[in-house]
């Protein structure tokens, strides 16, 4: 078997108990610094929503609609400029994406709430049967399923609208708006559903089980990823696209609930940890600021911190040879092969000089 499709223990194990609990720690940093700076200052909780929606929505859609012209601009930066640059730009897109989720979630639970057990299930199956009919499943999912390598030899600032077309005006509102509205839905009510059926009144153990629970379906959906991707590929060779289609939405759906209720879990207890064990100065809480700052800070010297954001979409079923299931977990070896690409590079940049 190939290397491509061994699976990495290894690496899994980085990117379950490394990576995703620092991603999850800057979501709940950001979280926190959105309530204490926002929510809590303005009086309104209608006018901060909408401030914080259209925060990340702005970023969102100038991200995806200029991309080419913020690729330009990147091209002509250098070493330490390309390095702040870059992980700025991850910075402010992160931040953007978790301000459209609060948002959402503020939404829904003025509405709804998040007690309403009947309403969290039924947005929850519509939410992903409306990304499904868009062909836009796929890109609900995250670590600890997947792991995005900061690349600065690859396009790290392509952002693929849904139908490919990248300066149609309407296919980046339908990117931005519907897809990044529809996600964070789906994982806003999934994340309900949980909170209704693991142990609700035993915060503790409801995080324990919501980890165990996650991190055993990710696993075994990593475990079946490259056989699912076998039968995609023999899909799409026999031209079999809806067959195809629907094994690799079910397929990612599964994976996601288990990343979801990972997420649940880590943020449960990172929560809990930072509310019984504060951290202030000059008798301010800066637990959020830290929790913020120092994830962020070593998710880019790991270089991962592109596993923050999320941009772009890509269209259920186009992917060929069986890769629409395959989710990057191979860190290392990516890491290895993105530094012997930027020697190479950097090689012929001297050879055109001299």
């Amino acid at each position: 078997m190939e290397i491509d499709v061994k699976y990495s223990l290894f690496d899994a194990l980085i990117n379950w108990f490394l990576f995703t609990p620092l991603v999850v720690a800057f979501w709940c940093g950001t979280y926190g610094l959105i309530d204490i700076l926002l929510f809590d200052l303005i009086d309104s909780r209608q006018l901060a929503t909408i401030f914080v929606l259209l925060f990340g929505v702005s970023i969102e859609f100038t991200i995806t609609y200029w991309q080419d012209k913020i690729s330009e601009f990147a091209r002509e930066l250098t070493g330490i400029k390309f390095a702040f640059f870059s992980r700025g730009y991850n910075y402010v897109l992160a931040t953007a994406n978790i301000c459209h989720y609060r948002a959402i979630q503020e939404v829904y639970d003025s509405i709804f709430g998040p007690e309403n057990f009947g309403a969290c299930v039924q947005t929850a199956v519509t939410s992903i049967v409306l990304l499904w009919s868009l062909r836009a499943g796929r890109n609900i999912t995250a670590l600890p399923f997947c792991v995005s390598l900061d690349s600065e030899t690859e396009n790290w600032f392509s952002a693929p609208t849904l139908y490919q077309r990248y300066s149609y005006l309407c296919d980046v509102i339908i990117t931005v708006m519907c897809v990044w509205s529809l996600a964070p839905l789906h994982w806003i009510t999934f994340g309900y559903f949980l909170d209704h059926v693991i142990f609700p009144d035993f915060p503790e153990l409801s995080s324990a089980v919501s980890c165990l629970l996650g991190y055993t379906v990710v696993a075994v959906f990593s475990y079946y990823q490259y056989e699912i991707r076998n039968w995609s590929k023999y899909y799409d060779n026999e031209k079999r696209m809806i067959t195809k289609t629907f094994l690799e939405n079910f397929f990612i759906w599964g994976a996601t609930a288990g990343v979801i209720a990972t997420w649940k879990g880590l943020g449960m207890a990172i929560d809990m940890t930072s509310k019984a064990h504060p951290i202030y100065l000059n008798d301010v809480n800066i637990s959020s600021l830290c929790l913020n700052v120092i994830s962020f800070t070593l998710l880019s010297l790991c270089h991962v911190s592109a596993s923050l954001v999320a941009k772009g979409a890509e269209m259920d079923g186009s992917i060929a040879n069986g890769d629409g299931v395959e989710f990057s977990r191979l860190y290392l070896r990516h890491f290895y092969e993105d530094y012997i690409k930027k020697e190479k590079a950097a090689s012929v940049a001297k050879s055109k000089i001299d």
